[in-house]
């Protein structure tokens, strides 16, 4: 067993101390909320879930740019989305 310096002990209880007391001050990270998304684009999301039959997420970047993502829970589900988009 090693034993430390009261200094060294002291350092350490006080940057402990810090660290928690910094993430419990730490604001947890905001999500986007679905009222942001442009009406249209909601409306295309809750469409294209409707027919999919599966979670659907677009999100728009800049420049006309994004991403859409499809999420499926199993094989069979992703196979009716494959179906429908083929």
């Amino acid at each position: 067993q090693v034993v430390l310096d009261p200094d060294v002990r002291r350092l350490q209880d006080d940057l402990a101390e810090n660290l928690v007391r910094a993430l419990q001050s730490r604001k947890p990270a905001k999500k986007k909320s679905a009222a942001r998304l442009d009406p249209d684009v909601r409306r295309l999301q809750d469409d294209l879930a409707e027919k999919l039959g599966a979670e659907v997420h677009i999100r728009q970047g800049r420049g006309g740019k994004g991403s859409l993502e499809i999420r499926y829970s199993s094989l069979d589900q992703l196979d009716g989305i494959l179906k429908h988009i083929k």
